[in-house]
C-alpha cells in the first residue's frame, strides 16, 4: 500500500461583521473590507497551493442570527459558524465575498471558544497543525471570565494565534504621553472597551507565543499567490573523473524556473480520482469528420511543410548510451571560458558528497579546493537517468564558511549562440566632458540597491530572492478572477503586481537629487512635430489661407493667446469620475456606465456596497430627520436607475442586491421606513413578466414588497466536504 497522505493544516478564521466595523467612509477604508479582504485572500491562496490539504473554518460574530453547536440561550449568541473546516474550492470564496453585515455586538472570546471547539481533534488524525485568526477591533463589549480557559483551550489543541486588526505596537509607544491620543481605523479615538480589549489580546498573544499585526502588514504579504517551498529531490549519481575515479555525489535543484501549471491536471480537489483523457481527430471540413486513430501519425511542420514522423524515425531517436544517471568530467577549462553569457539551461544543481559517505566527502573537497586555487571550472557531461538526452554543463566551485560544493550550470550548443556584434562606443565615450561624467556617475551611484544604515551596516533595496513573478501573479489573478466573474472582461494587473516592477521608494529620492545635474549637463530639444498644413506650405506663405482655418486652429489660437479655450478647465466640461461616492452614488454611476460600458457588473457592485453602505447610516430613533429622509431618497433615485439598467442586461444582480438590501433593513430595524418608498416607486423584484432572463413570478415580487416582516434567511451553510513567532512566516503559512 502506499503510504498514506499527511493530513493539512486546520484554520478557523474568526470575523467580526458586527455594525461598528463599517462606520467609516470610503467604503475600501472601513475595517469589515480590509477583514473581508484578508479572509478571501487566504482561501485564494489555498485553491492555488500545491497539494494543499488544509481544511478552512469560518465563524462570524456580530451577525443577526445565532447558529453554532455551542448556542444555549443567554450564551454564545450573535455568532454564526458559515463554514466548518473543509478543502478550500471557489464555493467558499464566493461564500467570503457575501459575508452578512450584522446589527448586533458579540463577544469575541465566545467566538474564539466556537473556533476552538471546531478544531477539536485529539488524536491529530484530521489536522496536521492548528492555527486561529481573529480579525476584530475589539469595538464590542466582552466578558473575560474565560480567557484563562480559552488559554488552555488554544494550548491544548496546540493552535498558533494570530490577531489581525487593531494598531497595538503603536499605541503602546503613544499611550506613555497620552491615552486619549491612540486612535482607531476609523480615526476617532478608541474607547475604552477597544483599549481594554486590546490589552486582554495582547496578554492572550504573549501566553500561547502569537502574534499581532495591523492591516498594513498583514494584507501585502496575504495578496500574493505564493506556493509552499518543498525541497528538492535527491538526484544520486557518480562523479567520474577519467577511468578510475568514481565519487558518490548527490545532486540537489537550488533553482528552476516556474512555469504555469498545465491544464492536463491542475488544483485537482481529490487526488485518488482517476483522470482519463480522450482524444479524437477531425478533418477540416463542413462535417468534421472522424480519422480513426490508427491512420493518424505525428509530424512536425517546417515552414509551411508539414514533416510525417512515424514510428521508424522515433526509433532512430538519438540514445546517449548510458545505463543510469551519469555525470562524467570530459576535461577543465579556465573559468574566465565560461562567463555569465555561456551559461543556459532552466535549473542550477548543487552537488555534494553524498550522505554519510566520508572517503567521497574527502575526495570530492580535495576536487573543490584544486578547483577554486587554480581559478577552473569542470566540463561535464550529465544524463539524468537512462534514455535521457545529455547535456553539456560546467561544475564551479563554491566555497563558504558553512559549506562547500559544486554548482552544476548547463552551457550551450554551438546552434543556441548567437553572435552579435555591436560598434564601440569608445569615441562617445571620449566626447563627454568632465562635467557630464561627474554627472553620470553620480547617476549610478545613486541607483546603487547596496545602501547602508544608521548603524554603517550594508543593506539590500532588493532581494531576488524574495521578489515574486508577476507574470504568474497576474495569471492567478486572473483566474480567480473569471471564476468568481464569468461574464466580466479580465482585470488589469493590480496595483501589487505592478509594484514588484517599480523603482523601490528609496532610489526614487535619490535620483530627485540627481535630476537637475543631468539636466544641465545634457540638454535637450524639444522636436515639434509639423502638421499637414505646416508641411504643405513649401512656398513659406506668412499669411494663412483664412478659408482654410478651421474650428480647431481656432480654438487652438484662443488656447495659446489665454481666450476662453485656455480659461475653461476640462473638468468642468467632462468631471473626472474614478470611483461610485456616497455623496453622489447615482451622478458617479452614470458616469461611469457611459466611460465604462464594458464593466457594468462591476459597477453595479460598487453601486450595491455604496447603498448598503449609506443604509447602515439610516436608524430607526431619528429616520424622520431631513439627513435621512435625504439618503432614503438617495437610495430610491439609485435604485430606479439600477432596476432599469439591469432588467436589459442582469436582472438577477438587481434580484440579489434587493433581497441584501432588505435583510439589511430588516436587521436594522428600518424596513419599515425604507420599504414604503421601495414600494411606492416600484422598484422591487425584476420578474418574468418584464424580462425572460428573470425567474421571479409576479406573485412573489408581490409578497416580496410586503412590509411585513419576513423571516430573514441563515447564511447558506456549505456543505463540509503553523503558526510561527514571526508574523511574516505566520502569514506566508496562510
Amino acid at each position: 500500500m502506499p503510504p498514506r497522505a499527511q493530513p493539512g493544516e486546520g484554520i478557523v478564521v474568526v470575523l467580526d461583521v458586527g455594525p461598528h466595523t463599517r462606520l467609516g467612509l470610503p467604503i475600501e477604508q472601513t475595517f469589515y473590507y480590509k477583514a473581508k479582504l484578508c479572509l478571501i485572500n487566504i482561501l485564494q491562496r489555498k485553491i492555488f497551493a500545491d497539494k494543499c490539504r488544509d481544511r478552512v473554518g469560518i465563524v462570524l460574530f456580530g451577525t443577526d442570527k445565532t447558529d453554532n453547536p455551542l448556542a444555549k440561550p443567554g450564551e454564545y449568541e450573535n455568532i454564526t459558524v458559515l463554514q466548518e473546516p473543509r478543502v478550500v474550492d471557489w464555493a467558499c470564496v464566493e461564500a467570503a465575498q457575501e459575508l452578512p453585515r450584522g446589527s448586533r455586538s458579540a463577544d469575541w472570546l465566545d467566538a474564539l471558544v466556537v473556533a476552538i471547539d471546531l478544531l477539536h481533534d485529539p488524536r491529530k488524525e484530521i489536522y496536521g497543525a492548528t492555527k486561529l485568526v481573529l480579525l476584530t477591533d475589539f469595538s464590542g463589549d466582552f466578558s473575560d471570565d474565560q480567557t484563562d480557559a480559552i488559554v488552555a483551550g488554544i494550548k491544548a489543541i496546540e493552535a498558533d494565534l494570530s490577531i489581525i486588526g487593531p494598531d497595538v505596537a503603536e499605541d503602546d509607544a503613544s499611550a506613555s504621553n497620552d491615552e486619549s491620543t491612540a486612535l482607531s481605523w476609523s480615526g476617532k479615538p478608541k474607547t475604552t472597551v477597544q483599549r481594554a480589549g486590546e490589552a486582554l489580546a495582547t496578554s492572550i498573544v504573549q501566553a500561547v507565543d502569537g502574534i499581532i499585526c495591523n492591516f498594513d502588514e498583514a494584507i501585502p504579504q496575504l495578496v500574493f499567490f505564493q506556493k509552499k517551498t518543498s525541497g528538492s529531490t535527491n538526484w544520486n549519481t557518480l562523479l567520474t573523473i577519467g577511468e578510475d575515479l568514481r565519487i558518490p555525489v548527490t545532486g540537489r535543484i537550488k533553482i528552476r524556473r516556474t512555469t504555469v501549471d498545465t491544464w492536463k491536471r491542475c488544483h485537482a480537489t481529490d487526488e485518488s480520482v482517476v483522470t482519463i483523457r480522450e482524444r479524437s481527430y477531425h478533418l477540416n471540413d463542413d462535417q468534421q469528420t472522424a480519422v480513426p486513430e490508427d491512420d493518424v501519425i505525428d509530424g512536425y511542420r517546417y515552414g509551411t511543410t508539414l514533416v510525417p514522423f512515424t514510428d521508424e524515425d522515433r526509433q532512430m531517436n538519438y540514445n546517449s548510451g548510458a545505463e543510469s544517471a551519469e555525470l562524467s568530467v570530459l576535461g577543465f577549462t579556465m573559468s574566465e571560458h565560461c562567463t555569465l553569457a555561456e551559461r543556459a539551461g532552466d535549473q542550477v544543481l548543487l552537488v555534494t558528497a553524498k550522505e554519510g559517505d566520508k572517503e567521497a566527502a574527502v575526495a570530492l573537497s580535495a576536487v573543490i579546493q584544486a578547483l577554486a586555487e587554480l581559478d577552473m571550472v569542470a566540463i561535464v557531461r550529465r544524463v539524468y537517468r537512462r534514455g535521457s538526452n545529455p547535456v553539456m554543463g560546467a561544475l564551479y566551485p563554491d566555497i563558504t564558511q558553512d559549506y562547500e560544493c559544486l554548482v552544476w550550470v548547463a552551457l550551450p550548443y554551438q546552434e543556441d549562440v548567437r553572435p552579435l556584434t555591436f560598434p564601440s562606443l569608445q569615441s562617445r565615450i571620449d566626447a563627454l566632458t568632465s562635467t557630464q561624467t561627474q554627472a553620470m556617475d553620480a547617476l549610478i551611484d545613486s541607483m546603487s540597491l547596496c545602501t547602508t544604515d544608521a548603524d554603517g551596516e550594508k543593506e539590500d533595496l532588493l532581494d531576488p530572492e524574495s521578489v515574486l513573478n508577476p507574470h504568474l501573479q497576474h495569471y492567478y489573478n486572473c483566474l480567480t478572477d473569471r471564476a468568481l466573474n464569468h461574464a466580466r472582461p479580465l482585470p488589469e494587473p493590480h496595483p501589487h503586481v505592478t509594484a514588484l516592477l517599480s523603482v523601490p521608494e528609496e532610489l526614487q529620492e535619490a535620483l530627485s537629487s540627481v535630476k537637475d545635474r543631468l539636466v544641465q549637463a545634457f540638454p535637450t530639444t524639444k522636436i515639434v512635430k509639423r502638421t499637414k498644413r505646416q508641411r504643405e506650405n513649401i512656398f513659406g506663405d506668412d499669411e494663412p489661407n483664412e478659408s482654410k482655418r478651421g474650428r480647431g486652429d481656432e480654438e487652438e489660437e484662443a488656447a495659446a493667446d489665454g481666450g476662453p479655450a485656455a480659461a475653461m478647465p476640462s473638468g468642468i466640461l467632462c468631471p473626472l469620475v474614478t470611483r461610485i461616492s456616497t455623496a453622489t452614488p447615482l451622478q458617479d454611476f452614470q458616469t461611469l456606465l457611459t466611460q465604462q460600458p464594458s464593466n457594468f457588473l462591476r459597477l453595479c457592485d460598487d453601486l450595491a456596497e455604496v447603498l448598503l453602505q449609506i443604509t447602515e447610516t439610516i436608524t430607526p430613533e431619528c429616520w424622520t430627520s431631513p439627513a435621512e429622509r435625504a439618503s432614503i431618497a438617495k437610495i430610491i433615485a439609485c435604485l430606479e436607475v439600477f432596476r432599469k439598467e439591469c432588467i436589459i442586461i442582469s436582472p438577477d444582480t438587481y434580484n440579489k442586491f434587493i433581497k441584501s438590501l432588505r435583510a439589511l433593513c430588516s436587521g436594522r430595524g428600518v424596513l419599515r421606513e425604507v420599504w414604503e418608498p421601495v414600494t411606492e416607486a416600484k422598484v422591487g423584484l425584476i420578474t418574468s413578466i418584464e424580462t425572460l432572463k428573470s425567474s421571479v413570478t409576479e406573485q412573489e415580487a408581490k409578497e416580496f414588497l410586503s412590509v411585513e416582516d419576513q423571516p430573514v434567511e441563515q447564511p447558506a451553510q456549505i456543505p463540509a466536504p503553523q503558526l510561527q513567532q514571526h508574523y511574516d512566516d505566520l502569514l506566508d503559512d496562510l
